[in-house]
């Protein structure tokens, strides 16, 4: 029963670094590059075949810009950022001032609205 739950850990922990370099429009060799590991092996730690040491997941969520704790969180409560529209608006918004990310979210809500009364 723990290599399962191991096993699921591993392959969210992946399947959310794939997400936040995709969404960065990194490839493999570019994050590699930026790591200092070969791509091969993290093209193993995004498909949850390769366990990385801990120094290994502190270079890749610097170099992504994402927390630590993000990679260990379940993937039940963490599917909201499995979404790569989603995750391109925050990254997009992580640097704005918090009026214009309040504008932004009131026009996303108007739109939502919107399209609720059709």
């Amino acid at each position: 029963m723990a290599m399962g739950i191991l096993n699921e850990l591993y392959e969210n922990i992946g399947k959310i670094i794939r997400n936040a370099r995709k969404t960065r429009g990194l490839t493999l060799e570019g994050l590699a590059e930026k790591v200092g590991r070969d791509w091969s092996f993290l093209s193993q730690i995004e498909r949850g075949k390769s366990i990385p040491s801990i120094e290994t997941l502190f270079l890749i969520c610097r170099v992504l810009e994402i927390p630590v704790s993000d990679l260990f969180k379940s993937s039940k409560t963490y599917s909201y950022k499995i979404d790569s529209e989603i995750d391109k608006l925050i990254w997009l918004l992580k640097d704005t001032s918090p009026s214009d990310k309040k504008m932004v979210t009131n026009v996303v809500k108007q739109i939502l609205k919107r399209k609720k009364n059709r």
